[in-house]
Protein backbone atom coordinates (compact mmCIF):
# COMPACT_ATOMS: atom_id res chain seq x y z
CA UNK A 1 0.00 0.00 0.00
CA UNK A 2 1.17 3.94 -0.78
CA UNK A 3 1.28 4.93 2.71
CA UNK A 4 1.67 8.44 0.83
CA UNK A 5 -1.42 8.62 -1.11
CA UNK A 6 -3.31 7.73 1.84
CA UNK A 7 -1.74 10.23 3.88
CA UNK A 8 -2.48 12.22 1.43
CA UNK A 9 -6.30 11.68 1.13
CA UNK A 10 -6.74 13.24 4.61
CA UNK A 11 -4.33 16.14 4.30
CA UNK A 12 -1.57 17.90 2.32
CA UNK A 13 0.25 18.26 5.68
CA UNK A 14 2.28 15.54 6.86
CA UNK A 15 1.62 16.04 10.53
CA UNK A 16 -2.54 16.54 10.07
CA UNK A 17 -2.75 13.94 7.71
CA UNK A 18 -1.15 11.51 10.19
CA UNK A 19 -3.24 12.45 13.01
CA UNK A 20 -6.47 12.38 10.78
CA UNK A 21 -5.30 8.77 9.80
CA UNK A 22 -4.47 8.01 13.18
CA UNK A 23 -7.56 8.93 14.46
CA UNK A 24 -9.60 7.76 11.51
CA UNK A 25 -8.02 3.91 12.53
CA UNK A 26 -8.02 4.06 16.36
CA UNK A 27 -4.72 4.29 16.58
CA UNK A 28 -2.42 5.94 19.74
CA UNK A 29 0.08 7.97 18.90
CA UNK A 30 2.77 5.38 20.62
CA UNK A 31 1.48 2.05 18.94
CA UNK A 32 2.62 2.37 15.08
CA UNK A 33 4.74 4.85 13.75
CA UNK A 34 3.92 5.70 10.26
CA UNK A 35 6.95 7.88 9.03
CA UNK A 36 8.96 4.28 8.67
CA UNK A 37 6.13 3.22 6.51
CA UNK A 38 6.09 6.44 4.82
CA UNK A 39 7.07 6.61 1.01
CA UNK A 40 8.34 9.36 -0.65
CA UNK A 41 8.08 9.55 -4.50
CA UNK A 42 11.23 9.92 -6.72
CA UNK A 43 10.68 13.71 -8.43
CA UNK A 44 9.84 13.06 -12.16
CA UNK A 45 12.82 14.91 -14.92
CA UNK A 46 10.33 17.08 -17.20
CA UNK A 47 12.06 17.79 -20.61
CA UNK A 48 10.74 21.46 -20.71
CA UNK A 49 11.83 24.21 -18.56
CA UNK A 50 8.35 25.01 -17.05
CA UNK A 51 8.19 24.13 -13.58
CA UNK A 52 6.00 23.73 -10.34
CA UNK A 53 6.87 27.62 -9.30
CA UNK A 54 4.19 30.32 -10.07
CA UNK A 55 5.30 32.81 -13.47
CA UNK A 56 4.20 36.41 -13.18
CA UNK A 57 1.25 37.04 -15.52
CA UNK A 58 3.31 39.82 -17.11
CA UNK A 59 6.04 37.27 -17.75
CA UNK A 60 3.73 35.17 -19.89
CA UNK A 61 1.49 38.12 -21.79
CA UNK A 62 5.22 38.71 -22.42
CA UNK A 63 6.37 35.62 -23.93
CA UNK A 64 3.30 34.80 -25.37
CA UNK A 65 3.34 38.58 -27.42
CA UNK A 66 7.22 37.52 -28.68
CA UNK A 67 6.20 33.60 -29.80
CA UNK A 68 3.07 34.58 -31.64
CA UNK A 69 4.55 38.38 -32.77
CA UNK A 70 1.66 40.39 -31.99
CA UNK A 71 2.13 43.53 -30.05
CA UNK A 72 0.76 43.88 -26.31
CA UNK A 73 -1.73 46.88 -27.59
CA UNK A 74 -3.26 44.62 -30.22
CA UNK A 75 -4.11 42.44 -27.53
CA UNK A 76 -5.00 44.60 -24.92
CA UNK A 77 -7.62 46.68 -27.80
CA UNK A 78 -11.11 45.18 -28.11
CA UNK A 79 -10.94 43.73 -30.77
CA UNK A 80 -12.70 40.97 -31.92
CA UNK A 81 -10.65 39.79 -34.72
CA UNK A 82 -10.60 36.14 -34.15
CA UNK A 83 -6.68 36.19 -33.99
CA UNK A 84 -6.13 38.45 -31.23
CA UNK A 85 -9.15 36.80 -29.43
CA UNK A 86 -7.46 33.45 -29.60
CA UNK A 87 -4.23 35.20 -28.15
CA UNK A 88 -5.93 36.64 -25.10
CA UNK A 89 -7.55 32.85 -24.45
CA UNK A 90 -3.91 31.08 -24.82
CA UNK A 91 -2.81 33.86 -22.39
CA UNK A 92 -5.60 32.85 -19.80
CA UNK A 93 -5.57 29.41 -20.10
CA UNK A 94 -1.65 29.23 -19.58
CA UNK A 95 -1.84 32.14 -16.45
CA UNK A 96 -4.38 29.48 -14.96
CA UNK A 97 -1.88 26.79 -15.29
CA UNK A 98 1.34 28.92 -13.97
CA UNK A 99 0.56 31.26 -12.11
CA UNK A 100 -1.49 32.17 -9.44
CA UNK A 101 -3.19 35.15 -10.65
CA UNK A 102 -7.05 35.94 -9.88
CA UNK A 103 -10.13 35.92 -12.62
CA UNK A 104 -10.60 39.32 -12.07
CA UNK A 105 -6.74 40.53 -12.51
CA UNK A 106 -6.64 38.95 -15.48
CA UNK A 107 -9.96 40.14 -16.52
CA UNK A 108 -8.27 44.07 -15.58
CA UNK A 109 -4.88 43.31 -17.50
CA UNK A 110 -6.43 41.69 -20.88
CA UNK A 111 -9.14 44.26 -20.77
CA UNK A 112 -12.00 41.75 -20.62
CA UNK A 113 -14.94 40.95 -19.07
CA UNK A 114 -14.39 38.64 -15.89
CA UNK A 115 -17.62 36.76 -17.27
CA UNK A 116 -15.55 36.23 -20.57
CA UNK A 117 -12.61 35.00 -18.24
CA UNK A 118 -14.87 32.60 -16.71
CA UNK A 119 -16.12 30.89 -19.76
CA UNK A 120 -12.58 30.68 -21.07
CA UNK A 121 -11.36 28.35 -18.15
CA UNK A 122 -14.73 26.92 -18.05
CA UNK A 123 -14.47 25.94 -21.62
CA UNK A 124 -17.40 27.29 -22.78
CA UNK A 125 -15.22 29.69 -24.94
CA UNK A 126 -13.06 27.44 -26.69
CA UNK A 127 -11.59 29.25 -29.35
CA UNK A 128 -9.94 28.06 -32.43
CA UNK A 129 -7.21 25.24 -33.00
CA UNK A 130 -4.34 28.50 -33.31
CA UNK A 131 -5.33 28.54 -28.94
CA UNK A 132 -3.60 24.88 -28.61
CA UNK A 133 -1.21 25.80 -30.93
CA UNK A 134 -0.11 29.01 -29.25
CA UNK A 135 -0.75 27.18 -25.67
CA UNK A 136 1.28 23.50 -27.12
CA UNK A 137 4.08 25.80 -28.98
CA UNK A 138 4.92 27.98 -25.51
CA UNK A 139 5.13 24.14 -23.08
CA UNK A 140 7.03 22.25 -25.64
CA UNK A 141 9.52 25.07 -26.01
CA UNK A 142 9.54 25.79 -22.75
CA UNK A 143 9.28 29.42 -22.84
CA UNK A 144 7.98 29.90 -19.25
CA UNK A 145 9.94 29.84 -16.89
CA UNK A 146 9.94 29.49 -12.88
Amino acid sequence: MNVSFMLNMFSNNPITAQKDYRNFMNIRPDDVSIEKYQVFPEPKEDSTVIKNCKTSLEVIIDKVCKETEVSLENILCRTKIQKYSDIRKAIVRLSKKYSEVSNKELAEKLNLPPSMISKIISGESQGTPFVDEIVHRIEDKGIIQA
